[in-house]
């Protein structure tokens, strides 16, 4: 990648994991356009510690995954 950045949009706390909605915006190397996408991280917390990282490439897909509804996408 040639330069990017990612700003995280919004946070969900479910239990011991947080999902953080993140907006992309990344141009790689060689290429003049921007490339712009949504993800969301899944973070899982142990004693005050993260003990998991997941990264999803649909944030429906991570709400799933820790057992949320799929309203809290929007």
């Amino acid at each position: 990648m040639a330069e990017g950045s990612c700003e995280p949009v919004r946070f969900i706390v479910a239990g011991e994991r947080i999902i953080v909605f993140v907006d992309v915006r990344a141009r790689l190397k060689h290429e003049s356009d921007w490339r712009e996408g949504q993800l969301a991280d899944v973070y899982t917390f142990r004693n005050g510690k993260v003990i998991q990282f997941r990264c999803f490439l649909d944030r429906k897909q991570a709400l799933d995954w820790i057992g949320a509804k799929g309203s809290d996408a929007d």
